[in-house]
C-alpha cells in the first residue's frame, strides 16, 4: 500500500508540473505541448514499473518532521475470534486489489469490444480514392477517423462524398497528419495509461489533454497547407450543428474533437498569435523523452523518516491463528539500544523510527514460551516479523530426602587437609520504599501511554544509582516521570556472603489509562 501512495503522488507531481507548464506555453505549437503531454504518458507506465527500484532502495530521502515514537497500546483480556482475527490485516489490501482488478478487467472489456466493432466497419468499408486505398468510406460511421495501430487506415461517413471538395482536402489533410504523426500509438499509450490507472484523475487529465493537444496539431497542418481558418473552422462547426460527432460510450475513435472541447479549438484555430510552426519527429521524441527522463529522480525520493531510520511492526497470534493481545514485545539492538511497547487489541504491534541495524525481538505473554527473533530494520524501510506464540510447558521440582550418608565426591587425597572458602550465600536485595509513581497530566490529557524501561545499580547503602532510560522512543514526560519516582525508591542491598554489593536491576514502568 505504500509503494502504491507513492506512485499516486509522484505520478501527480509530474502530471500538475506538465499541466502548468503547458498553460504557460499555451502560444507555443499544439505538437510541443503535445510532446509533454506524451512524457507525462510514459511516466504514469514508468513510475509503477519502477516499484522494484524503490522497494529495494533506501532511496533519497525527503526530509519530513515526524515525531518518534513507539506505539504502545493497553491490552485487552478478550482475544479476537480465531476464524477472522487472522484475515483482517490482509483484508483491506485484497479489497484494493479485487477493485482495481474489476476496474482494468471493465475498461478493457469496454476497449476491445470497441475495437473490434471498428475493425469490423474498417474491413466492410468502401474505397474512395482510386490513388489512396487507405482511405475508406462507410455508411456505420458519423465523423472521420483514422484507425488502425501499424498499418492506419481514414474512414470517412459515407455523407462525406456530398462535402465541398475543399473542405473534404482540409479534412483528409488533418486524417492524413495524424497517420504521419503515428497518433495511433499515442492513442493507444493514452488508454492504456487509464486502464491501469482507472481509479486516478489525473491519469483521465493527461490522456484527454494529450487526445486535445494531437486533435491542434493536426488542425495547425491543415492551415499550414493554405486553407483559411475561417472556412476550416466553418465546415467544422457545420459537422456539429448537424451532430455528425459520435458520441457512442466506449467508442475507439480519434473523432474531429468532443463538443465539450469544441468550443475551445475553434478559439485556438482562429488565434492570430498562435505558433503553428511543424515539429520534427525527433524533436517530439527528445521532448518525449526529457519528460519520462524526468520521472527517474522522482524514483529515487521517498518519504521517510530522517536517513538511517526505519520502521519494525508486526503481530502477534497463537498456535489456532487468533491473535494474542497484549503481550510485551522487546527489541533489544545491536548498537545497544532496547526498546519496549506491546500489542494491541488486534495483536498487532509497530515501532516507528528506530535506527537502522540488526535487531533481537522477544515477545512475552503469560502462559506461552518466550518467542525470539532477529530481524534487521533497513533505513526508509519497514520490517514486518509475524509471530506465533507456542503453549508454555508446566515444570515441576520434587526432592526426594532419604536416611543415610552420601558418598563423598571428593577428590582430595586420603587424609589431606583443605581449608575452603564456601561462598554463594546471596541475599536478594529487597524493595523497602516505593512510592506510588505519578501520571503526568498533559499526557493523561493528551491519552498518551506507553511503557518506561530504566536501567540503574543498587548501591551498597540501598539507593538506585546512575538512573537511564533504555528505551529511547519512550514519551519523554513518561520518562520523566519515571526517572523521578525511581530516584526515590530505596531497597535492602543486595548480600553476597553478608557482604553488601552493588548488582544492576531493570525497572519496568508501564504508564496505562482506564
Amino acid at each position: 500500500m505504500n509503494t502504491l501512495v507513492e506512485c499516486i503522488w509522484k505520478t501527480g507531481i509530474v502530471a500538475l508540473a506538465v499541466w502548468m507548464l503547458t498553460a504557460l506555453l499555451h502560444k507555443r505549437a499544439a505538437a510541443f505541448r503535445h510532446a509533454l503531454w506524451m512524457g507525462v504518458l510514459v511516466g504514469f507506465l514508468l513510475i509503477p514499473a519502477s516499484a522494484p527500484l524503490i522497494r529495494r532502495s533506501a532511496g533519497i530521502p525527503v526530509r519530513m518532521p515526524v515525531r518518534i515514537s513507539a506505539v504502545p497500546l493497553a491490552p485487552v483480556p478478550v482475544s479476537p475470534s480465531p476464524q477472522t482475527a487472522p484475515a483482517r490485516q490482509n483484508d483491506s489490501r485484497w479489497w484494493w486489489v479485487s477493485a482495481w482488478i474489476l476496474g482494468a478487467a471493465f475498461l478493457t472489456a469496454r476497449r476491445v469490444r470497441a475495437s473490434l466493432r471498428i475493425s469490423g466497419i474498417a474491413r466492410r468499408s468502401a474505397s474512395g480514392l482510386a490513388d489512396d486505398p487507405d482511405v475508406r468510406f462507410s455508411s456505420e460511421i458519423s465523423a472521420p477517423l483514422t484507425w488502425g495501430f501499424l498499418d492506419p487506415v481514414i474512414l470517412f461517413p459515407a455523407s462525406a462524398r456530398s462535402w465541398a471538395p475543399s473542405f473534404f482536402h482540409a479534412i483528409l489533410e488533418h486524417e492524413r497528419e495524424h497517420v504521419r504523426r503515428r497518433d495511433t500509438v499515442a492513442h493507444w499509450l493514452g488508454e492504456s495509461v487509464c486502464i491501469v490507472w482507472w481509479f486516478h484523475p489525473l491519469a483521465w487529465l493527461a490522456r484527454n489533454r494529450a487526445a486535445y493537444e494531437r486533435e491542434c496539431a493536426c488542425d495547425d497542418a491543415v492551415l499550414r497547407s493554405g486553407v483559411r481558418a475561417s472556412d476550416y473552422a466553418a465546415g467544422l462547426l457545420n459537422i456539429v450543428s448537424n451532430r455528425m460527432v459520435s458520441t457512442r460510450k466506449g467508442e475507439m475513435q480519434m473523432a474531429l474533437s468532443a463538443v465539450s472541447r469544441f468550443e475551445k479549438r475553434m478559439t485556438n484555430l482562429l488565434r492570430r498569435d498562435a505558433d503553428r510552426s511543424p515539429v520534427s519527429s525527433r524533436a517530439m521524441l527528445a521532448v518525449t523523452l526529457a519528460v519520462s527522463a524526468s520521472v527517474f529522480p522522482l524514483v529515487l525520493l521517498r518519504a521517510q523518516a530522517p536517513a538511517g531510520q526505519g520502521d519494525l511492526a508486526g503481530s502477534v497470534s497463537d498456535a489456532s491463528g487468533a491473535r494474542i493481545p497484549g503481550g510485551v514485545v522487546t527489541v533489544s539492538g545491536s548498537g545497544g539500544n532496547r526498546e519496549i511497547t506491546s500489542a494491541d487489541m488486534a495483536g498487532n504491534w509497530a515501532f516507528h523510527g528506530i535506527p537502522a541495524g540488526h535487531y533481537v525481538v522477544q515477545m512475552d505473554r503469560r502462559g506461552f514460551v518466550r518467542y525470539s527473533h532477529a530481524v534487521d530494520v533497513e533505513a526508509g524501510a519497514q520490517a514486518n516479523l509475524d509471530a506465533v506464540l507456542s503453549v508454555g510447558s508446566i515444570q515441576e521440582t520434587i526432592d526426594v530426602v532419604a536416611q543415610g550418608q552420601a558418598r563423598n565426591s571428593s577428590t582430595a587425597p586420603a587424609g589431606e587437609t583443605q581449608r575452603i572458602r564456601v561462598g554463594g550465600n546471596v541475599q536478594a536485595a529487597k524493595l523497602l520504599k516505593q512510592p506510588k509513581p505519578v501520571y503526568p497530566d498533559s499526557a493523561r490529557a493528551q491519552g498518551i501511554e506507553g511503557t518506561v524501561l530504566l536501567h540503574a545499580v543498587i548501591g551498597t547503602d540501598g539507593a538506585p544509582l546512575s538512573l537511564s532510560v533504555v528505551n529511547k522512543l519512550a514519551d519523554p514526560e513518561l520518562a520523566a516521570a519515571a526517572l523521578d519516582n525511581a530516584r526515590q525508591w530505596r531497597y535492602q542491598p543486595t548480600l553476597l556472603n553478608g557482604v553488601p554489593v552493588e548488582v544492576e536491576t531493570t525497572i519496568t514502568v508501564n504508564f496505562r489509562l482506564q
